[in-house]
């Protein structure tokens, strides 16, 4: 993900990033990405902004704006509370801390004042409220912060933001930026939403996998993992046959413990992708490709696999499958109590989950595994309906002034809210590990976001119920059922998006 991760921990943690082969891999810099077939994809970032990219905020000219700088969030949820982006005061929590003393600094710098507007935490009050604004033509709204789905399936989508490749005081190439993860999410070399240093619930909602090391070391035949993952054979079936090891739904030993959710971390670490890129930028799906279904095929034979599986969901599936399925509270807490070897979730989980900082049992963060050894690098994805990205409102006639203010709160994040952040993860364990840090930077270097997965929820019920129904033991339900029951609805929704984008928001009426 962020930039300069080498000279951050210089301080505190630089000892974490030297141990690791990748270590130079920044959560800012750009990796290419493979494909798995022989198709013409194209993958790699184009060049934003004019200038040459600062290297430190200290290099950044300051400059007496004399601004109110609103910014619009989500409101306040446990794990994804938005407090990357304005804290009051000083509190007992270091990451708020990171931030106060970033604004602070940035506002005595240029002169501006840096104020949260919080929605509710229901998403559909955070979308009325950016839409009102469009619609209204005013200029309520800043910096627009919101979960990149949203982002991009409804605001970007409709014409409501400005392309931020084309305001000059950003640099997109900057260290600071994550251009793997803005590229995914760019369409035709615009950048309608990105994410930074700035912001800390994109790595958050960053997929992981956590391990418990002392159920791990009972199995000498395991290995080590960590050196796993350096030498490139941690892989989909060792963490499998290692789960299998300890598995035993009858004593309550769970090998594996996942949310559905997990099937598009999986195909992200296979380097397999709903849609992507042709050589003029077009995206086009996968879904019926041989390679992608037979990837899919293998991913969804080892998560609905119930003999190591437990399997955390919402009540309406808790409801619906009341045998397979269980809260997520529970889920954590078998983890935390010794009962599982492997938890696949997001970096929250390890932030935010208490009784999981505290357990007695030592665990270690891994990347997603590949889905076999061939594929070149940890490619890692991220919950696209939590992770947030910032957007311009098109109407905003300071958006110039706007991408000054988010590059300086970017560049100054990096000495401040990333290396907290990195503390923050780490050390909330009750056992810290140093090859843990390592993993980060490997998690953060190759991430990228599935187009498909940010636009459609056509998507959704194709791969994820799926699933479901195969756990659910549901026989008729299949995945080529499914992708004929989606396909034509998911047509539409690329096809919307991509043509508005093509036509330039022809049929928005501007405000």
């Amino acid at each position: 993900m962020k930039s300069n991760i080498i000279k951050l921990f210089s301080f505190a943690f630089a000892l974490l990033l030297f141990l690791s082969a990748f270590s130079s891999c920044g959560k800012g810099e750009k990796s290419g990405r493979t494909t798995e077939s022989t198709e013409s994809e194209s993958v790699s970032g184009q060049s934003s902004g004019s200038e040459s990219p600062a290297r430190t905020y200290s290099e950044l000219k300051k400059e007496n704006l004399n601004q109110d700088i609103t910014v619009l969030t989500r409101g306040p949820a446990i794990l994804w509370d938005p407090f990357d982006w304005d804290c009051d005061t000083y509190s007992e929590d270091s990451l708020n801390n990171a931030v106060y003393t970033r604004n602070q600094t940035v506002e005595r710098d240029y002169n501006i004042t840096i104020t949260q507007i919080k929605a509710s935490d229901d998403a559909s009050d955070l979308l009325a409220r950016a839409q009102t604004s469009f619609y209204a033509g005013d200029n309520d709204y800043d910096i627009v912060v919101m979960p990149i789905f949203h982002q991009i399936a409804n605001m970007a989508a409709s014409g409501y933001y400005r392309d931020l490749s084309t305001v000059n005081s950003l640099d997109l190439n900057a260290a600071w930026w994550d251009q793997n993860t803005n590229f995914s999410i760019s369409l035709y070399d615009r950048y309608y939403t990105i994410c930074g240093d700035v912001n800390v619930i994109d790595d958050m909602a960053t997929w992981c996998v956590l391990f418990n090391k002392k159920l791990v070391a009972n199995f000498q035949s395991v290995g080590n993992l960590y050196e796993a993952v350096q030498d490139g054979s941690w892989t989909m079936e060792k963490m499998y046959e290692t789960a299998a090891l300890f598995a035993n739904k009858d004593d309550q030993k769970y090998g594996v413990g996942s949310q559905m959710e997990a099937v598009y971390a999986f195909l992200a670490s296979g380097n397999s992708f709903t849609f992507v890129r042709d050589e003029n930028g077009d995206f086009y799906d996968r879904l019926k490709n041989a390679a992608f279904q037979d990837l899919f095929e293998r991913i969804y034979n080892r998560l609905s696999d119930d003999r190591l599986h437990l399997y955390g969901a919402g009540q309406k599936l808790i409801d619906s499958f009341p045998t397979k399925f269980t809260d997520f509270g529970t889920l954590y807490k078998e983890f935390a109590s010794g009962k599982m070897m492997f938890l696949t979730t997001m970096i929250t989980t390890a932030v935010k989950q208490y009784n999981i900082a505290s357990m007695d049992d030592p665990y270690g963060i891994l990347p997603i595994p590949k889905s076999d050894s061939e594929v070149e690098a940890y490619y890692s994805t991220m919950d696209s309906g939590n992770a947030t990205a910032a957007s311009i409102m098109i109407q905003n006639p300071n958006y110039e002034t706007v991408g000054k203010i988010l590059t300086a709160m970017s560049a100054c994040s990096v000495n401040t809210l990333t290396p907290e952040f990195y503390t923050k993860t780490l050390q909330r364990k009750k056992s810290p590990d140093e090859e843990s840090g390592a993993m980060l930077n490997i998690i953060f270097a190759n991430r990228v976001v599935d187009f498909g997965v940010t636009l459609s929820s056509s998507v959704s019920n194709i791969l994820q119920n799926t699933l479901v129904s195969q756990i659910g033991n549901n026989s008729g339900y299949t995945y080529h059922s499914k992708l004929q029951s989606y396909i034509s609805t998911l047509y539409e929704e690329i096809e919307k998006i991509t043509d508005a984008v093509k036509t330039d928001f022809a049929h928005v009426e501007k405000p």
